[in-house]
């Protein structure tokens, strides 16, 4: 599990770094991403401390943001992808 924690906390950077890539026009965009990084942080911070893994619901937004930003931001998309991916793998 640590593995993964490193591995999404990689990720959660890389996809922070891609966010200086979005075109000024696309503030929808990176207010999105900048979002999902901040609920992203908030449910790792809760899981640390709760008993119970806390279940959030952040898939279903970034799948639905990765699909809708595949053609326009398609670095951002596959970052929103493997987030996903992370997180289903950790249970959150």
């Amino acid at each position: 599990m640590a593995d993964k924690v490193e591995e999404l906390k990689a990720t959660l950077a890389q996809l922070h770094q891609q966010l200086q890539d979005v075109p000024a026009d696309a503030p929808d965009v990176k207010a999105m991403l900048e979002g999902a990084i901040v609920d992203i942080h908030s449910t790792l911070d809760a899981e640390k401390s709760a008993d119970e893994p806390q279940h959030d619901t952040l898939i279903e937004p970034l799948t639905d943001a990765a699909s809708r930003f595949e053609e326009s931001h398609p670095t951002l998309a596959g970052a929103m992808t493997r987030l996903v991916e992370l997180l289903r793998h950790m249970g959150i």
